[in-house]
């Protein structure tokens, strides 16, 4: 695609670049879950649910878990954390049947994203179901 002269960079894709590059920068400023500070707190905090031999080509998932016993608190805000990559052409759909009933809400940041994609990313806690649009990065918060 880089060396198609056809495609031209317009001030709409720039513009778009900087914010999205702008609502990042305020997301991981939003939970010290994103600045893990040693090796004992990454592997005690950081896991990877969509993972293994069932794992969906195509999507990355990151759970932050702050309620670690044995563990101080890091965030006051938020008790996890997930952030799903769908770097896919189609949405994706996660169903962790452990975690019923938990109050999941899109990231306040994204809920307030110019990018109106990002903003239908939705959990359903009646039956525990993330739902993130085709080529999207959505991050999910369980408020405290």
């Amino acid at each position: 695609l880089l060396a198609n002269p056809d495609i031209q960079v317009t001030p709409d894709d720039i513009m778009a670049a900087h914010m999205h590059f702008r609502e990042a920068l305020q997301i991981r400023q939003s939970s010290p879950l994103f600045h893990l500070q040693t090796a004992e707190d990454v592997q005690a905090r950081l896991s990877f649910p969509n993972s293994g031999e069932d794992q969906t080509a195509g999507v990355i998932m990151i759970k932050l878990s702050d309620d670690i016993e044995g563990l101080p608190q890091l965030d006051p805000n938020y008790a996890t954390i997930i952030v799903i990559i769908n770097a896919d052409d189609q949405p994706f759909t996660y169903v962790d049947e452990t975690i019923a009933g938990a109050g999941f809400v899109l990231h306040p940041v994204q809920q307030a994203s110019f990018d109106s994609i990002v903003q239908t990313a939705s959990y359903d806690s009646a039956i525990s179901a993330f739902t993130v649009p085709a080529r999207t990065t959505a991050v999910f918060v369980l408020p405290r």
